[in-house]
């Protein structure tokens, strides 16, 4: 089966041009690295800038302006994040771990394997590790990518992979419960792609384009 999903997602990358998706470009004021809407429907983006230690911000849905910040632990590249069982979660993949807020307080968990994105699928906490998705719980691979996975997101029955290229069109491939490839499309807006998330029908990809030197930093609304 694993042999198949390769195979088929491979099949996908190559047919022809893959469809764009286009949106507005709006311009945030740090490097935002990874994206998460939580139940509550309150938007996060992770920060780091240069030397400074990295934090959560969460944002004003139509400025994209921070409100509230809760400071991370370590010096360390914020990647994805998830909101799962009540907490704040943000891989921190130079410290091969996930930091946990949950009523203010934050602490480490320990992984063994350097975390990029993190999504909640059916009630699991999952991250990717390069072209490997892990269950956190366990650390079992429940699948291999034949792209390096950046970011994810899970959307009405089917899980959003990114793959950025810095300064190229970043990669979206869109997967079926199954893991089965569905759609793929590319995004031009965001040359170095650094978060997913969904407000409603809407996509919004962050990319850090100014910390790669590659454009501004900034967050992409696409109506899907």
């Amino acid at each position: 089966m694993r042999r198949l999903i390769l195979l088929a997602l491979s099949v996908l990358v190559a047919c022809g041009p893959p469809p764009v998706l286009e949106g507005q470009a709006e311009p945030v004021d740090f490097n935002v690295t990874g994206l998460v809407v939580t139940d509550n429907g309150a938007l996060w983006a992770g920060a780091v800038s240069g030397g400074d230690d990295p934090s959560l911000l969460r944002l004003d849905p139509e400025t994209l302006r921070p409100v509230e910040t809760i400071p991370l632990p370590g010096k360390s590249t914020v990647q994805g994040l998830a909101f799962y069982r009540g907490c704040m979660w943000a891989a921190l993949s130079d410290l091969l771990a996930l930091s946990r807020t949950c009523d203010g307080r934050t602490d480490l968990v320990p992984l063994g394997y350097r975390p990029n994105g993190l999504v909640v699928v059916d009630g699991r906490l999952l991250a990717s590790d390069y072209r490997k998705v892990r269950e956190v719980a366990t650390g079992r691979v429940l699948f291999l990518s034949p792209i390096p996975i950046d970011q994810m997101v899970y959307h009405r029955g089917d899980l959003w992979i990114s793959s950025g290229n810095n300064g190229q069109p970043g990669k979206i491939v869109v997967l079926t419960k199954a893991s089965h490839p569905r759609l793929y499309y590319r995004a031009p807006g965001a040359p170095a792609i650094e978060g997913l998330a969904f407000m409603g029908d809407t996509l919004l990809i962050a990319s850090d384009g100014e910390f790669h030197g590659v454009g501004h930093n900034a967050i992409l609304r696409v109506p899907m």
